[in-house]
């Protein structure tokens, strides 16, 4: 029997046993899905981050009016950050510089 330890830290990672690491639990079919596309509103240009956080690293920008497709169902724990797909560059943009547009 496998042992699963589920640790909740800014999401979910599995711990096993048997392999020994530690293993992302979003399939990679799940990790192109999309949650609806978003206009960058509210700034002339945004930061696409690594990870939630102001201090995380920049891995690109996102100009205002360009399209971002959501790939997550809902964002952060305190719903400030939103997970954003720009081209082939997935990351975390303010959810308030976001706003709803048709795809």
């Amino acid at each position: 029997m496998r042992l699963i330890i589920a640790l909740f830290v800014f999401g979910v990672f599995f711990f096993t046993h048997e392999g020994g690491g530690l293993l992302s639990t979003v399939p990679a079919h799940a990790q192109s899905k999309s949650y609806g596309c978003f206009k960058i509103s509210n700034a002339t240009s945004v930061r696409i981050r690594r990870k939630p956080y102001l201090w995380s690293k920049t891995l690109a920008f996102a100009q205002r009016g360009q399209k971002v497709v959501k790939n997550r169902r809902f964002c952060s724990i305190r719903g400030t950050w939103c997970r954003v797909r720009k081209g082939k560059i997935s990351g975390w943009v303010g959810k308030k510089f976001l706003k709803k547009t048709s795809c």
